[in-house]
């Protein structure tokens, strides 16, 4: 064994520590229930005309989830995380979609604080990937991901009415929230 053959092994095993201590927020668990929630339950559901899907989850007193927002009074929490999946339907009752939310109140010194970058990112890397795919487009993006953020993306598939998919985070206020929504025609992209 030469000198720098340990010295490559010690550089590796540096190496990796150091990716996974940069890594370690990865397995935030809210914000991995926030992507879990909106990616395979929400998102899915809405493109597929399904309703929202709360097995496994903990519902939400209808009062509750009213408050929050759910405007068919149909929501739920996972067990492990302080976030939100909920129903929506506009007063008219003809566009449809779902919003997963950051509940900072009730986490505050009970649970773990969201990763909020750790959302953005995978709201980000999705709607790149489906928008250099065709599948999405560009409709808005505000903000500093550090601060205050937004970005709007809008479906291009075939199906009776686009769905807009928005992210809105304000580190001000201790919020973020992912939607996706029905609207009623294809826009185009927007000023901030």
């Amino acid at each position: 064994m030469t000198f720098s053959q340990p010295l490559k092994i010690l550089s590796g095993i540096a190496l990796l520590l150091t990716t996974n201590i940069a890594h370690a927020d990865d397995r935030n668990i809210p914000a991995l229930r926030m992507s879990e929630l909106f990616f395979e339950r929400c998102v899915p559901s809405i493109l597929d005309d399904q309703t929202i899907n709360g097995d496994g989850l903990d519902p939400l007193p209808k009062e509750t989830a009213l408050s929050i927002g759910a405007t068919t009074g149909r929501a739920w929490m996972p067990f492990d995380a302080h976030v939100s999946l909920s129903d929506l339907q506009s007063s008219e009752g003809g566009f449809y979609g779902c919003q997963v939310l950051w509940h900072t109140l009730a986490a505050e010194g009970r649970g773990i604080p969201i990763n909020y970058g750790q959302v953005i990112d995978a709201f980000n890397t999705w709607a790149d990937a489906e928008v250099s795919q065709g599948t999405l487009a560009a409709i808005k993006q505000c903000g500093d991901r550090n601060a205050k953020y937004l970005r709007v993306v809008e479906s291009r598939t075939e199906r009776s009415q686009p769905v807009r998919f928005v992210i809105s985070y304000d580190s001000n206020i201790d919020f973020i929230f992912l939607m996706a929504g029905e609207t009623d025609a294809m826009g185009e992209a927007e000023a901030c």
